[in-house]
């Protein structure tokens, strides 16, 4: 799998891709919200150029530039053959967020809604540990610590 790497030096773009036949580009736990909007807009991008309509949104997340997100139209019929086609270039979640790849998921899992809650985030999960929701009024920087938390909970504990 190709992994997030150093921007190259001296004029260089910077730009990142997997190699050829690579299953996706690995995210890190630890990726900015630049290095994950920039892969996730590659992959888009190569989506959008094999017939996928993309549509694109700011966000104002942690991100401080409010970057740009393309989000593909997931249910076009031409989102098989294009996604085939840009498997190299797809985002891959931080193996410590994979149920199957994290024998200590749930474990983590709870740590991290655990930690947020007791930061002012309340969250409402799911018992399998497939997702949770906000829940109630939360704090302007409710984004900053989940990932903080995040981070702490499914970081390597050794």
């Amino acid at each position: 799998m190709a992994s997030i790497t150093e921007p190259e030096k001296s004029g260089s773009s910077g730009k990142k891709t997997a190699a050829p036949g690579a299953e996706g580009v690995q995210l890190r736990l630890d990726s900015s919200e630049e290095e994950k909007r920039l892969i996730h807009n590659a992959w888009s991008t190569c989506l959008k150029k094999n017939g996928v309509p993309t549509y694109a949104k700011q966000e104002n997340g942690p991100d401080p530039g409010g970057g740009e997100w393309i989000w593909p139209e997931f249910k076009s019929p031409a989102m098989r053959g294009a996604a085939e086609k840009c498997k190299s270039k797809k985002p891959l979640q931080p193996p410590e967020l994979v149920k199957e790849k994290n024998p200590n998921y749930m474990d983590d899992f709870r740590e991290w809604l655990q930690c947020m809650d007791k930061r002012g985030v309340k969250t409402n999960a799911i018992a399998d540990g497939s997702g949770w929701n906000y829940v109630g009024t939360q704090p302007p920087n409710a984004y900053e610590i989940e990932e903080e938390c995040k981070v702490e909970a499914f970081s390597d504990k050794k």
